[in-house]
């Protein structure tokens, strides 16, 4: 091999490293198997961080996008059947007319943490028209390529529902329409590069 294609290959292999090392998704997925051995130790390199790009970002399962937030947020506010909308922090849901037959008091807490997360009170509230949920992930660092939506997620953080929330690139949020009270995070979906 020649001097320039083996420089080549190691600087292609450390920027690789550095991207995989920089990813900032929790994702939960095994470890991938230990590459068979190769006789061209720079070219088995590549390909096995290659691979790891694409097993990760290429065809990842859906998961909590991992976002330290350093601030919590509270609200509570008082909604009638005139409708109406609760701010939290950087996220907003908006309670359209007619979706509540009475006086609702309702809470929504944006606590400090790995991820971005709201939870509203009371739980299980049902509305009689979707409300309209937009969660901020102004303060993530992203990954290129993740399809990012909201999640219903259970007491264990475990996604139940993925909404297909619409992406404002340029805002950094996402929204969706719900028809109930929970917890909401922001996850990923999977990937656009295939």
């Amino acid at each position: 091999m020649n001097a320039r294609l083996f420089v080549a290959r190691v600087a292609t292999a450390a920027v690789l490293a550095a991207v995989v090392a920089g990813c900032s998704i929790d994702t939960p997925t095994q470890a991938p198997a230990a590459p068979a051995a190769n006789p061209d130790l720079i070219g088995g390199l590549v390909g096995t961080v290659g691979g790891t790009v694409g097993g990760v970002v290429g065809s990842v399962a859906p998961g909590l996008l991992a976002c330290p937030t350093t601030y919590s947020y509270t609200a509570t506010k008082v909604v009638g059947t005139l409708g109406g909308t609760v701010k939290v922090g950087p996220h907003t849901l908006t309670i359209p007319a007619g979706a509540l037959s009475a006086n609702t008091t309702i809470t929504a807490t944006a606590p400090a943490g790995q991820y971005v997360e709201v939870e509203f009170q009371p739980h299980g509230l049902r509305f009689a028209k979707p409300t309209t949920l937009t969660l901020s992930y102004k303060q993530c660092s992203l990954v290129p390529g993740l399809l990012l939506d909201i999640a219903y997620v259970g007491d264990d953080n475990t996604i139940l529902q993925l909404f297909g929330a619409s992406n404002n690139v340029l805002a950094r949020t996402l929204t969706t329409k719900t028809d109930h009270f929970s917890s909401y995070m922001v996850a990923y979906r999977g990937s656009s590069v295939e």
